[in-house]
């Protein structure tokens, strides 16, 4: 079966063990003393994958939020940075972190080949080199440390909301406690990116904020996902959108029903580097029943 090493350890996240748990403690406990008690029960989220140094503590916000849950099944939706023609699903294996290793459900992901084969390809090969899962992963060891994972990528153009339902619903069948997790930046913005609409400096930073961030949170938050992937892809506003769509469906196959805002900010209000030129926004949401 597939091992999928832990790539970017020791430059997107801590690779030695402890420094590794150290960090995630401190995250989780930051993100802890920040979350609003849960009026319901966690069933989905949706988490930044970029450098921990930069959204490390916006994810944690997320996995703090969902781990109440005391998930066994953790499904994780990613983005896909390489253009993917299909949704790719990792069906066996293990995942490494620095943490520990991470199993693939084996059993949950041939019924999810069975009840989705034609949306959803099985393809461990397309985890390899993508990162969206990757950076999360450790989280999902340290909160769920019993849990396997279902690892998919969903890239632009699959049938995001299909998706999640799909696995959402065989998730529900197996009868073991699952979550859902939608792996998303934010706007990607300034001459770096190539998109600098409201050109650079306080200005464009506001906009990004307020409002082109901003609606993709208020979609995400109201669970409109089929029109979130409409916004998002048009106006640039995320690079996982389908992801974050499939953790969705996924979460409202599972029985959420509401979302709420958890966190928002932009890589440069964590490192402020002068007048803002080209920035990265985080986002995280959850979803409760």
């Amino acid at each position: 079966m597939a091992i999928r090493p832990a790539d970017r350890a020791g430059s997107w996240y801590p690779a030695g063990t402890t420094s590794c748990e150290t960090r995630l403690r401190a995250m989780l406990d930051a993100a802890a003393a920040a979350l609003p008690a849960p009026a319901g029960e966690p069933m989905a989220g949706i988490a930044p994958h970029a450098g921990w140094d930069f959204s490390g503590p916006t994810a944690a916000l997320t996995f703090g939020f969902l781990q109440a849950s005391d998930a066994q099944v953790v499904a994780l939706f990613g983005a896909d940075h390489y253009g993917l023609r299909n949704a790719a699903l990792m069906s066996s294996g293990t995942w490494q972190t620095p943490v520990g290793e991470v199993r693939v459900d084996v059993g949950l992901g041939r019924a999810i080949l069975e009840e989705a084969g034609r949306i959803v390809a099985d393809d461990p090969e397309a985890h390899f080199d993508e990162h969206s899962i990757e950076i999360l992963m450790p989280f999902v060891r340290h909160c769920f440390p019993e849990a396997t994972v279902v690892p998919i990528i969903v890239p632009r153009g699959a049938p995001a909301t299909e998706i999640g339902d799909a696995v959402g619903r065989v998730l529900a069948g197996s009868k073991r406690r699952a979550v859902a997790v939608g792996s998303t930046d934010l706007t990607h913005y300034g001459p770096n990116y190539g998109f600098a609409p409201r050109g650079t400096g306080a200005e464009s930073l506001e906009w990004v904020r307020n409002e082109n961030d901003r609606r993709f949170l208020d979609l995400a938050e109201a669970m409109r996902a089929t029109e979130l992937v409409s916004y998002a892809e048009a106006s640039r506003a995320a690079c996982g959108a389908r992801a974050a769509a499939a953790a969705i469906a996924c979460g409202q196959a599972l029985g959420a029903t509401r979302g709420m805002v958890l966190g928002h900010t932009t890589s440069h209000d964590v490192l402020p580097l002068g007048r803002p030129t080209s920035f990265v926004g985080y986002g995280a949401v959850g979803y409760l029943r």
